[in-house]
């Protein structure tokens, strides 16, 4: 084979016919919409993450306006034209919502912008249209709307940081598809023949890179959402369900490492159990939903009293424990007299003479070979215990033996 046959077989491979492509964009976006739509379907119950939203309905927005472009000349024009572009631009809109999100750039400015170019370029598309039957200016301001709409999220893909190499991959496919926006706009404004079925090289290659970055871009949308689906379960996993503290196995996991880096490094932590006081009567008298909120109640007032660098659980029922780390006792006893005094002062709407309590063990100390964790455990629980059938003293506190 020649040098002019590659040449010629090359050309040919990139000079696609253009409402062929079209007709495979509508099928591919037919296709991604169906599968967005059966994953909605199947996870009825749970709430849809925001990137499933934009795909959806960028894609839903993309396979109606495909299916007017292709019939072009078969349907009326305001359908074809103005409702088919006004639909893509709105998809494009979309999808544009949707990379911000996987770039973590979806803030209130920016998507205030996207809205602006959306609505600035829709009303423009249709009123020229209406003004000026121009198949290639119809070309021109549908391809500047969509660079406006799509040049920003593409940049902030390729930029995206500790993301690997296939987002960047995929944000240099949208700016690839961006560039070639911009001799499709110059061609058609230099030539009033152009419209959206002329064949040449670069609406071609537009449209191919289009069919591209669906394609990448469906298994990038849905990447995330399944990252965003390991990390609610693993909150759910370390977490309890009623008060996001940690639950007692998350606990127990990161107290012994605490434990551990204090025994190394000689350094004194508290541990507390702090319980509801007469809870089984709250539950009993004034229901399962008010003793929740009393149990969510005391979990943020403990959550508020201590530092992001202690630990704080749900350790039985009534029960909370937390580890204060790196201080000592004193400043233990500080925070646990706050979480014992703002606790006593909780008044509920629904039972306002209500008058809630805790009691709280503590134990504390720099570990050594004899104190385990489980020794610090045992003796808070003790305690505990010896708070509870005190009625002067409901913060007993006492070094690890």
């Amino acid at each position: 084979m020649t040098e002019n046959g590659e040449t010629m077989y090359f050309y040919e491979l990139i000079n696609l016919d253009v409402r062929t492509l079209l007709g495979v964009l509508f099928w591919v976006s037919f296709a991604s919409a169906i599968v967005c739509t059966l994953n909605n379907v199947f996870r009825a119950r749970e709430k849809a993450p925001a990137i499933i939203k934009f795909v959806t309905l960028a894609k839903y927005s993309q396979f109606i306006a495909f299916y007017l472009f292709f019939f072009r000349g078969n349907l009326p024009d305001f359908l074809s034209s103005n409702c088919g572009n006004t639909l893509v631009m709105i998809g494009f809109y979309f999808e544009a919502r949707a990379l911000l999100y996987m770039s973590k750039r979806e803030t209130k400015l920016n998507t205030i912008i996207l809205i602006v170019v959306l609505s600035f370029g829709a009303t423009a598309y249709n009123v020229l249209d209406l003004l000026i039957k121009s198949p290639s200016l119809r070309v021109v301001v549908a391809s500047v709307v969509i660079y406006l709409i799509l040049i920003v999220p593409s940049v902030n893909l390729i930029f995206l940081k500790k993301s690997g190499v296939f987002f960047p991959f995929l944000g240099g496919l949208y700016l690839f598809f961006n560039c070639l926006l911009l001799p499709r706009i110059f061609i058609s404004a230099m030539d009033s023949g152009t419209s959206l079925f002329t064949n040449n090289s670069v609406q071609s290659l537009t449209f191919t890179a289009h069919l591209m970055i669906m394609v990448f871009s469906m298994t990038a949308f849905y990447i995330v959402f399944l990252e965003e689906r390991l990390q609610t379960e693993r909150l759910f996993a370390n977490y309890d369900y009623l008060t996001n503290l940690l639950n007692r196995m998350s606990f127990f996991k990161k107290a012994k490492l605490a434990h551990e880096i204090h025994f190394r490094e000689r350094l004194t932590y508290s541990l507390a159990i702090i319980s509801v006081d007469n809870f089984k009567i709250i539950n009993i008298q004034y229901g399962d939903i008010f003793a929740d909120a009393v149990l969510k109640s005391v979990a943020e007032i403990i959550r508020r009293n201590l530092e992001n660098r202690d630990l704080a659980c749900r350790f039985s029922g009534k029960e909370f424990a937390s580890l204060i780390m790196y201080r000592g006792e004193q400043a233990a006893q500080s925070a646990l007299k706050r979480i014992f005094h703002e606790v006593s002062e909780l008044k509920f709407e629904e039972n306002p003479d209500l008058s809630i309590s805790v009691s709280i063990g503590v134990t504390y100390g720099i570990p050594d070979a004899q104190n385990s964790l489980a020794d610090f455990v045992d003796q808070a629980d003790r305690c505990l215990f010896e708070a509870k059938t005190n009625s002067d003293m409901k913060i007993i506190n006492k070094k690890v033996n």
